[in-house]
């Protein structure tokens, strides 16, 4: 059944609306009450429904109703439920569309009543059943319960514009490193009016022959967020700074969906922590298609399972160069290093002359040196080993004086973003070497 199979995903979409309905809108007479039995039950019948031929999403949509209690006792509080069905048999299972709290009913009393209810966003484009169900929780105990539910008159659900929607997203991943691959899937249901896929043709430069391939109606994205609030604003955070992955599309019609896979590496520069799943349609700053409704573009899936990602880190395990040079010669450093877990793609590597032997990254480390050189490196995800090599040209301007110094080798990693330093490695105190010992003499 169509209605049973949207009924979860439009709960959250439901609009309640809440009345207090009383004496003042209440008939009593003129509906003879018929003698009972022993023992009397209020008995609350849905007797008419009507509301308009046709409607689109997020519509506020005219609906009059009225019920009547066929009892012999007054009927207490109860609900009146709203919905959208595919079959006159309406149930709580049909897509809800709002909600009526009722005070009471008197017995013999009808009530007559307009309301105004709201279509939600993404009910698939079709011709429904306006319905209603009195008392579906069971508050009132009544002498009959087969008469509550009432289908009115056919509505037709019409899109002017699509309305994308991805409803599902999934990784099998439970811990990935960064740098490292990651794999992923997602579906994307297209609720409104039809994307038509065209065709983009170009003439080859190299063969001169015409080539068409399918134009890119709208993209997906698969990204990792630290929280479940996507806000489609991801797409454009992560596209700048090594974007997950992103999916073309080139149409979608109405009530169509498409699977969307990613075969992803993890943003370099993510983070450690844990991340849930989440997939977007369209870009919200730089959206391709017009929309319907903008607000069910984004999913956290996974089934609220995170994903953990670890960031790199970078250890120097070998720094080396000549043990003797002159001052004003060029020599050649070279160090090694390794990742114990997530990939380095873009680390600096400087390479130094120093006076103060001391391994670690002091703050006076820099002051001790007297000729620096930077070379970038790039690293795997627990890539074993990596050597970069660069020559240095130790400067008589300096006032460099003859003597011991030390070669020594620091690696950072991370980036440069507003002009803050941003670095997301694991262990920084592992960064710094100290190499062998270079005797200067005078030129």
């Amino acid at each position: 059944m169509l209605g049973k199979f949207f009924s979860s995903r439009f709960q959250r979409a439901e609009k309640v609306v809440l009345y207090c309905l009383c004496t003042a809108a209440l008939v009593v007479a003129g509906f003879p009450v018929a003698a009972g039995a022993q023992q009397a039950y209020p008995d609350i019948a849905a007797t008419s429904l009507s509301g308009p031929g046709s409607a689109t999403p997020l519509q506020a949509i005219s609906v009059t109703y009225t019920i009547r209690n066929l009892g012999q006792v007054d009927a207490g509080g109860f609900n009146l439920g709203f919905y959208l069905s595919s079959d006159s048999a309406i149930t709580t299972a049909d897509i809800p569309i709002g909600t009526v709290s009722v005070c009471g009913l008197p017995a013999g009393a009808q009530l007559t009543v307009p309301v105004t209810l709201t279509i939600p966003s993404g009910v698939p484009m079709g011709t429904y059943y306006l319905g209603m169900a009195a008392d579906a929780e069971g508050y009132v105990a009544e002498s009959d319960e087969t008469n509550n539910s009432l289908a009115g008159n056919l509505i037709q659900i019409v899109y002017n514009l699509p309305d994308l929607v991805p409803t599902a997203v999934s990784t099998t991943a439970t811990t990935v490193y960064t740098g490292e691959n990651i794999s992923a899937s997602g579906t994307v249901v297209n609720y409104g009016a039809p994307i038509p896929c065209t065709l983009h043709c170009y003439t080859d430069d190299d063969t001169g022959e015409q080539v068409c391939e399918d134009r890119v109606a709208f993209k997906t994205a698969f990204v990792l967020s630290s929280d479940n609030l996507l806000t489609g604003h991801e797409f454009a955070y992560f596209y700048r700074f090594g974007s997950i992955a992103y999916r073309g599309v080139c149409g979608l019609g109405t009530g169509q969906s498409t699977a969307v896979n990613f075969d992803a590496t993890v943003n370099p520069y993510l983070m450690p922590g844990d991340y849930n799943v989440g997939l977007i349609v369209d870009d919200l700053q730089y959206p391709m298609v017009s929309q319907t409704d903008v607000s069910n573009d984004t999913l956290v899936g996974n089934n609220g399972n995170k994903v953990t990602v670890i960031g790199p880190d970078l250890v120097m395990v070998d720094v080396s160069g000549p043990e003797s040079a002159r001052i004003g010669d060029t020599i050649n450093v070279s160090t090694t290093a390794k990742t114990l877990a997530g990939g380095a793609p873009t680390s600096d590597v400087r390479f130094c002359i120093c006076t103060n032997p001391d391994p670690a990254c002091t703050a006076d480390f820099l002051s001790s040196c007297i000729r620096c050189v930077n070379r970038g490196m790039s690293l795997a995800p627990l890539e074993t080993s990596s050597t970069v090599a660069t020559p240095m040209t130790i400067w008589p301007q300096y006032n460099t004086l003859p003597g011991i110094y030390y070669i020594k080798a620091f690696a950072e990693i991370g980036f440069m973003h507003e002009d803050s330093w941003f670095s997301n490695e694991v262990d920084r105190s592992n960064n710094c070497m100290v190499g062998n010992q270079i005797t200067l003499t005078a030129p």
